[in-house]
């Protein structure tokens, strides 16, 4: 525009328009998906793990202790954003170590940050009111060394079972205590459980899964013989599958595993040298270095996405859908959809860490590291929402904080299961016998009965987790 057109236009009235401002490129999602980029850095640095309560509020962690470093100094945050909005930003809590796992069970959070397992709970707003170490020895004593955080426990998720299940890199644990004193130690090694009287620990040499109850009792060795999942991503019926890290060439490649009670999967040596003493692969994905993952199991989809296993791909830069179907006593690979991926769209170093489904059940969200590489002095991270916009599904509404006895046992019934699994863990709570809830008048009748079955439930949901914990053992444990 020449200067004498800009004031012929000026006389008018009429102020040259500005430029458009330059929107952010964003990955490529499905058909019927939208994707909104929720925080980008500065106002988000290497955020790691992720959680979305009932009501909306969501929970990410931020670990500048691999980027900036040092990386054994406990320098990590959580952050809370309100509602999901990134205008109500709170910080949770700070000085923490690695935050690579968060899970919320009722009023608690619970932070994986190796080598503790600390439970908070929550006020009414969502920020912490009380703080509780549950464990202080889960790992190597100083999770960061000898470069930084990785092949270290991560990903914690809670089971229909009442178990927590926590992933285990291939650090290992080399001593973790129990809350029992009479039930001696476990030691889990290439396969082999050797039970002693002396003590109350277990230890874990290599990767794989272990599992404890919200109070820290029953802790016990679920699955051995892995290298570097970071996550339990759990179906409606407790079955965990997990996209493994490859070791560099060495012949364990990025693989797809179901893993069971007391299995044994052969990193790092059994898979070569005694392939015929541990349990297969679903699929092998050639390389890659898969984290966070979800097996989405709700009713805000369409069907094509139901009962399939999510996980962010970081090495890839893609977040992908796995579909498996059954094979006689195991599972085999059907299929793969790119769920989220930035090829030819602008999108750098696009590296997906975690994922977690949105209060309603519409979509994801996604943390991103935002940088292909650590212990660098950069400030990199994004947050996205994933979201299906298309009115053809029609997802139950979602119970809430208020709700009478009665109702969380409907929600027992609701054809989501985050939905169905927060009503077991309300069952289970202490709130149930009585606490103002509606329909806990003083009185007895129908809260009386109301009360009677939850802990009927309860006490079932209980019974049945004892059973699987019975079954592990009569098993022999791993291998």
């Amino acid at each position: 525009m020449t200067h004498s057109l800009a004031a012929f236009l000026l006389t008018l009235g009429l102020a040259p328009s500005a430029p458009a401002p330059a929107t952010d490129p964003l990955p490529k999602v499905p058909d019927g998906f939208k994707v909104e980029l929720v925080l980008q850095a500065p106002d988000i640095e290497a955020p790691t793990a992720l959680c979305v309560a009932a009501n909306g509020d969501v929970y990410f962690a931020e670990d500048p202790m691999d980027m900036s470093g040092p990386p054994t100094k406990n320098l990590d945050r959580i952050w809370l954003l309100k509602g999901g909005d990134p205008q109500r930003k709170v910080l949770f809590t700070e000085q923490m170590w690695a935050v690579m796992g968060l899970e919320i069970v009722g009023d608690k959070l619970f932070v994986v940050h190796a080598p503790h397992v600390t439970v908070f709970t929550l006020d009414a707003e969502g920020k912490a009111k009380e703080r509780k170490e549950l464990f202080t020895d889960l790992g190597p004593p100083v999770a960061g060394v000898p470069s930084f955080n990785d092949h270290i426990p991560s990903g914690i998720h809670m089971g229909m079972d009442g178990w927590l299940y926590v992933s285990i890199g291939d650090k290992g644990i080399p001593k973790m205590t129990r809350k029992e004193k009479d039930q001696g130690s476990t030691h889990v090694a290439e396969g082999r459980e050797r039970r002693t009287k002396e003590g109350n620990h277990i230890s874990l040499e290599g990767g794989g899964v272990i599992r404890f109850r919200p109070d820290g009792s029953g802790l016990e060795v679920f699955a051995s013989g892995t290298r570097n999942h970071l996550d339990v991503p759990m179906d409606e019926q407790d079955r965990i599958y997990v996209r493994d890290n490859t070791d560099d060439g060495d012949g364990w490649n990025t693989r797809f595993m179901h893993l069971i009670p007391g299995g044994f999967y052969g990193y790092p040596w059994a898979f070569k040298q005694r392939p015929a003493e541990t349990l297969p692969m679903i699929h092998d994905f050639g390389g890659g270095s898969p984290c966070g993952g979800w097996v989405y199991c709700d009713d805000g989809l369409p069907e094509t996405y139901r009962g399939r296993i999510f996980h962010c791909e970081w090495g890839k830069g893609q977040v992908l859908a796995v579909k498996v179907e059954a094979d006689g006593a195991a599972f085999k690979y059907v299929d793969e959809i790119k769920f989220m991926d930035p090829a030819g769209t602008g999108v750098k170093d696009f590296r997906p860490f975690t994922l977690r489904p949105t209060a309603d059940g519409r979509g994801f969200y996604v943390t991103d590291w935002g940088f292909s590489g650590w212990l660098t002095k950069l400030k990199a991270g994004r947050l996205w929402k994933v979201t299906y916009v298309k009115d053809d599904v029609k997802p139950q509404p979602r119970g809430n904080e208020a709700d009478s006895v009665e109702k969380l046992i409907q929600r027992l019934d609701h054809p989501a299961h985050s939905e169905r699994l927060r009503g077991a863990a309300d069952v289970d709570d202490e709130r149930c016998r009585g606490d103002g809830r509606p329909g806990d008048e003083a009185g007895g009748g129908q809260a009386d009965t109301g009360r009677a079955t939850a802990r009927a439930v309860g006490a079932a949901r209980a019974g049945l987790a004892e059973m699987a914990g019975d079954r592990h053992e009569n098993d022999g444990g791993a291998g």
